[in-house]
């Protein structure tokens, strides 16, 4: 406050160094003729020969009646201590000084003496952060206010209207109306209603009665309907009469804020406390005022959260034209991700695929922030449309990066690719991730290597890639290290080094702390090995261990339709129909179920199982 306010001093300062600076002749004759009141003596000497100290002492001690005299020394004594910069003493003699007046002004016509003292002490109140003292002087000021000149009335009109917002901002509610009060009757006309509107906020902010100060606020709206602080003086009376208990009214005031005053920043705060509801729980009013202000291109100062709002009014209605403005906005303004998340959660699905169709892959010219971008790609990916994203990636070109699309966009491209079996595609991606945006983490190197596998492109790469991948994964990572070993067995196994990958299988299938579903899968690629070899009753006994292993793993499935195989290369059908029953029996919803209903339809009927029976066995 002093910083802000330090100009309004001077005006007030020659107000105290006139009230100071009267001449020491009247002083002394003043106390010749009371020769036995020598503290006053001893405390105007102390001031005119500069002891300070001795004057103070003397001035704590005084204990004789209050007089004007006893006021012109204690003040005389405050201001030679503000010119020292002892701000504390001074504004304990000015209080003194105060007190003093106060005891003798009962009948007493001292409007020359009152006001010179308070503004004198004002300025050292106000340097000292006294607020309490300083609005007590602002109210004894105004009292005399018809002897300010104009200068002054301006600088004291300035300290109200700071101490009121500074008392404001601190929650003494009771000094901020007092303040207030104080510039309302001294300022010029056009600052009248903010003088107003500031006691009404001291209402608000004492808290004690919503009620009184839902009142001053409506009456200070319909009195200037027109000031910058209308709106809002609206949407606070609404929360009080909300607190008060008179839902109704609040609500009525709300619908009149927004066709009063639309554009205002207000209006859009009550949208946004509606943010949660579904559209058919919205006000008629805030659907209205969404749709209008949409429709009027008024939504561009909106925040994400507004815009998200609109847009699932426009959607539920079916406003096609209003729902596609809002998203082009949506995906330009969105730079957290969160409303893209949160609209994608809660609309209804034939809305959300559009909307992230439209985010995942914009049209030409289109822009979208990286964070809308990812925001929906990420949806996708939870919700496993892997199709809309491969689209996308389809649509792409990967040397060109086109807007938002940020690292983990591309790793979703890639992920799709792989999902959905283009796996050649898919490398592409995983190696641009790898090569050109050098992203170095275990999930994507490891990725990366299970797609270059997959290719059969060039071995020398996978190798390169596995070998990137384990030196990512660390020595402390047990899980990370058995996934690259899986990988590099089937590299192995790529390249024809069936022991070689056994070797590293067989590890992975004895590690009893490894997740039960990699211990199936490597032992069902031990069954691969033997049956690439042609060791077919090898590759049987294989594909039968994967169930102990891994009894609840998808792989009990797949190592039936495998054993099958491997019984029909052997000649022994029937074996090969009691694995594909069996397969049918237990896992009639597996993938590998049309495979067993293929093969076991190819077997001769004379060489099924004869009942039911054999076939479960």
């Amino acid at each position: 406050m002093v910083t802000r306010m330090s100009a309004s001093f001077n005006s007030a300062a020659m107000a105290a160094a006139m009230f100071v600076t009267a001449a020491s002749a009247p002083i002394q004759r003043l106390h010749a003729q009371n020769p036995t009141d020598q503290t006053l003596s001893q405390i105007d000497a102390g001031v005119v020969e500069g002891r300070l100290d001795d004057a103070a002492n003397a001035a704590r001690r005084f204990d004789s009646v209050p007089s004007e005299s006893s006021v012109r020394s204690l003040a005389r004594l405050a201001n030679s201590f503000s010119k020292k910069g002892d701000l504390p003493a001074a504004a304990e003699f000015f209080s003194l000084a105060i007190e003093h007046h106060n005891r003798i002004a009962t009948g007493l016509d001292d409007g020359d003496l009152s006001l010179p003292l308070h503004l004198a002490a004002i300025s050292v109140f106000v340097k000292n952060n006294d607020t309490e003292r300083v609005v007590s002087s602002l109210s004894a000021v105004a009292k005399s206010s018809h002897q300010l000149r104009e200068n002054q009335r301006a600088a004291i009109t300035k300290i109200a209207f700071q101490t009121g917002r500074d008392s404001l901002s601190t929650g003494k509610a009771a000094l901020a109306k007092d303040a207030y009060r104080v510039a309302e009757e001294l300022c010029d006309k056009a600052d009248v209603p903010t003088a107003k509107l500031g006691q009404a906020w001291a209402t608000v902010v004492d808290g004690g009665d919503p009620m009184a100060a839902a009142k001053e606020l409506g009456e200070f709206v319909d009195q200037y309907p027109n000031h910058p602080d209308a709106a809002q003086a609206t949407a606070v009376c609404a929360r009080c009469l909300r607190q008060a208990g008179h839902d109704g009214d609040a609500d009525q005031v709300l619908t009149d804020l927004v066709a009063r005053f639309p554009d205002s920043n207000s209006a859009a705060e009550i949208a946004i406390g509606y943010a949660g509801s579904e559209p058919d729980e919205l006000p008629d009013f805030i659907r209205r005022w969404l749709v209008d202000q949409t429709e009027q291109n008024k939504h561009t100062r909106w925040s994400a959260e507004v815009a998200g709002l609109a847009l699932r009014i426009a959607s539920h209605e079916g406003r096609v034209d209003t729902a596609m403005t809002l998203t082009r906005y949506l995906a330009e303004t969105d730079n957290t991700g969160q409303t893209v998340a949160d609209l994608l959660d809660r609309m209804p699905a034939d809305h959300t695929e559009p909307l992230a169709a439209y985010l995942i892959s914009p049209p030409t010219g289109f822009d979208v922030t990286e964070a809308a971008r990812e925001a929906a790609a990420r949806w996708a990916g939870r919700n496993q449309k892997w199709n809309m994203l491969a689209m996308a990636a389809g649509s792409e070109s990967i040397d060109r990066l086109s807007a938002g699309r940020t690292i983990a966009v591309e790793r979703l491209f890639a992920e799709s690719l792989m999902q959905i079996g283009k796996t050649s595609d898919a490398a592409k991606w995983w190696n641009h991730l790898v090569d050109q945006r050098d992203s170095t983490d275990f999930a994507t190197l490891l990725r990366c290597a299970e797609s270059e596998i997959a290719t059969g492109n060039d071995t020398g790469l996978a190798g390169q890639r596995i070998a990137l991948a384990r030196a990512a994964a660390g020595p402390n990572s047990k899980m990370a290290a058995t996934l690259v070993d899986l990988l590099e067995a089937e590299l192995a196994i790529r390249k024809s080094r069936f022991d070689e990958a056994r070797s590293l299988l067989e590890n992975v299938v004895r590690g009893v702390e490894i997740d039960t579903e990699l211990r199936g899968r490597a032992q069902w690629l031990i069954g691969e090995t033997r049956y690439l070899q042609n060791q077919f009753a090898d590759a049987i006994d294989a594909y039968r261990s994967v169930e102990g292993v891994a009894p609840d793993s998808s792989w009990v499935a797949a190592s039936m339709v495998q054993a099958g195989k491997s019984f029909e290369q052997l000649g022994r059908t029937r074996e090969a129909a009691v694995c594909y029953g069996n397969l049918l029996a237990r896992f009639a919803d597996s993938p590998h179920a049309d495979s067993a209903r293929r093969r076991m339809a190819a077997i001769s009927p004379s060489q099924q199982p004869s009942n039911s029976r054999s076939i479960r066995r």
